[in-house]
């Protein structure tokens, strides 16, 4: 992951549920399919990035 998408989501302050709906926002974009490679893959690092940070404060 790059270090820019790294500290853009990890955001220390950010609630569960706050995590679980950018989660979700992610899962809509890479489900468009329209998106250029480089750029869902930077979006699935990114929700599996969220899917951890979720975890570890749950």
């Amino acid at each position: 992951m790059s270090k820019a998408l790294k500290e853009k989501t990890a955001d220390k302050t950010e609630s569960f549920s706050d995590k679980m709906e950018r989660l979700d926002e992610t899962l809509r974009k890479l489900e468009d399919r329209s998106l250029p490679f480089d750029e869902s893959l930077e979006l699935f690092e990114s929700g599996v990035f969220l899917v951890k940070e979720a975890r570890i404060r749950w």
